[in-house]
């Protein structure tokens, strides 16, 4: 028994007309990209808040503890304005350890623009 295979030689399309390759060639343009939807980028905001307990602070720095976690413990410098109204917070008695504080701050350079909260009365 013996098997016989026979193939049929390739032959190249012809036939087709040159206005149904053109269309063809119109429908898919892969050179041009397709927008769905234009996205515009969020501006970052340039000034965030802490939360948080006074630890230590003078007229050039505070130093503030994160109320939702312990181990988190920040510094920030004084923008002039803040260290001219923070100087008279020392001179009236000050903030207390542990007294609740708002820090606002710049997130670029990291310095505080404003800071919230009631200073308790000096020992």
């Amino acid at each position: 028994m013996s098997l016989l295979l026979a193939v049929l030689p390739a032959r190249a399309q012809v036939g087709q007309s040159a206005a149904a390759s053109a269309a063809a060639a119109a429908a898919v343009d892969v050179a041009k990209p397709i927008i769905v939807k234009q996205l515009k980028p969020k501006p970052k905001p340039t000034q965030l808040v802490f939360n948080g307990t006074f630890v230590h602070g003078n007229r050039a720095e505070i130093t503030v503890r994160a109320v939702d976690n312990e181990m988190d413990l920040r510094s920030f410098p004084l923008s002039p304005k803040v260290a001219d109204a923070m100087q008279k917070i020392i001179d009236r008695g000050g903030y207390q350890y542990g007294d609740k504080v708002t820090v606002v701050y710049d997130t670029s350079s990291g310095v505080a623009q404003e800071i919230r909260g009631r200073p308790s009365k000096p020992l």
